[in-house]
């Protein structure tokens, strides 16, 4: 599936489940695509982000000048923006510095991010998850397509519970923490917005 109909497909998704008066979410591919002039009249509701490729290595079109348009016309607009479980993307650290950046002058902006449990598997990623500077992280339960396996998964539970602690003990409520079944996940390339299947807010996992 090309960029052009991965653009066609997640419009037309997206065209039946936004709300009313507000302007369609837009995905934007790691090659770039075919993105879109910014229109200051209509500012979709979300825009969802492959920010790496499948090595890790963020998109050509990432960077600070990458955003200026987009704040020019839409940072007073409440609407969401979307790193999607793309590899490494979650806490890259050209995205955690956007993310830090966006969280200063756009505050009507949600950002989330999305990532696989097994992605928070190694050490140190858990409470570099739990103390990032997300609004939300969605979970997927369970592993990206290829990744190896591991004796010892990470199960999505535990790595609830640990996220949780760390943020306790940091006196820290957000990231909130938004579960997603493997089951629920959008095939590659055909990501749309989805209602998450649980939601565990400041001190509680349930």
């Amino acid at each position: 599936m090309n960029a052009r109909m991965r653009e066609d497909q997640w419009q037309m998704t997206a065209q039946k489940r936004r709300k009313p008066g507000a302007g369609a979410p837009r995905l934007i591919p790691f090659d770039g695509g075919e993105i879109q002039p910014v229109d200051p009249q209509q500012a979709p509701s979300e825009i969802a982000l492959e920010a790496t490729g499948p090595s890790g290595e963020p998109a050509h079109w990432l960077d600070d000048f990458f955003w200026v348009d987009l704040l020019q016309a839409w940072s007073r607009e409440s609407m969401t923006i979307r790193f999607l479980p793309t590899p490494d993307a979650l806490l890259h650290p050209v995205v955690i510095h956007q993310v830090n950046m966006l969280r200063r002058v756009a505050t009507n902006w949600r950002i989330a991010g999305h990532c696989y449990v097994h992605d928070l598997a190694p050490d140190g990623m858990i409470a570099q998850a739990a103390l990032s500077p997300y609004h939300e992280i969605h979970l997927i339960d369970g592993r990206r397509e290829g990744s190896a396996a591991t004796a010892h998964a990470l199960r999505i539970e535990d790595a609830l519970a640990r996220i949780r602690r760390v943020q306790v003990a940091n006196s820290r409520n957000t990231p909130i923490l938004v579960c997603v079944r493997e089951s629920d996940k959008q095939p590659q390339g055909q990501w749309a917005p989805q209602a998450p299947t649980r939601r565990t807010p400041a001190g509680a996992v349930r």
